[in-house]
């Protein structure tokens, strides 16, 4: 039976996608989400916004859909559509330092930080048995260096997240209206923010958007 209720509910939304009817497709794939692989719901959901010139949920859920595995090529290639027509993308691979810095620290998985740890600490007791460090400090020094790539993750990196703006918002300087808009930001940029505070998130990266935005305005994934 469930199977028949899926075949169903694909033939709706393929006749529905084919005829245009794109806000009637959104509106039953939200309803029937729990029927696909997240993947897979974000990119059609995501393809729907694309459709419509909703430029930011399009972004918001295509990037999504690629979090979440899906690997097929009609993902990148709707993303770099919504691209095209995002207001200052080219912020977001900006070659500064800080942002090269932290947008490399979020894509590294955790778990290649805890394998550094591990891989440090194997070399200090490879160096302890062949008499190249001394006993003592030199474990202490070697454990000490190995907690820092942990650290940073878990103190750091596993704070970050990345957003996309969902609508034309504004940025302010601190996390209330009463704070001045320091730019704006277009619908459909990606960011990297931290942890949300009273509603509002910081934007960490790019450096030229650092600033404060409200919650509902971002789709953080």
């Amino acid at each position: 039976m469930a199977n028949t209720s899926t075949n169903e509910t694909l033939n709706k939304l393929q006749d529905l996608y084919l005829n245009q009817k794109f806000d009637d497709f959104i509106n039953l794939l939200l309803k029937e989400k729990a029927s696909f692989p997240l993947g897979q719901f974000h990119y059609n959901l995501g393809t729907a916004y694309l459709k419509i010139e909703n430029i930011g949920a399009a972004r918001f859920h295509l990037e999504k859909s690629i979090w979440a595995g899906y690997s097929k090529s009609g993902a990148l290639k709707n993303i770099n559509l919504v691209k095209t027509n995002v207001i200052g993308v080219q912020a977001e691979s900006s070659q500064d330092f800080y942002d090269f810095f932290w947008r490399s620290s979020k894509e590294i998985p955790s778990e290649a930080y805890m394998t550094l740890s591990l891989m440090i600490i194997l070399a200090g007791i490879v160096g302890v048995a062949l008499k190249k460090i001394k006993k003592v400090p030199g474990v202490v020094l070697i454990l000490a260096v190995a907690c820092i790539p942990v650290l940073f993750s878990s103190i750091f990196v596993k704070k970050l997240n990345y957003a996309v703006s969902l609508v034309d918002a504004e940025i302010r300087e601190g996390p209330s209206k009463i704070f001045e808009v320091s730019r704006p930001l277009p619908a459909g940029l990606k960011v990297l923010v931290e942890q949300p505070k009273d509603g509002w998130y910081y934007i960490k990266s790019p450096v030229d958007l650092a600033g404060w935005v409200r919650s509902k305005d971002l789709g953080v994934y």
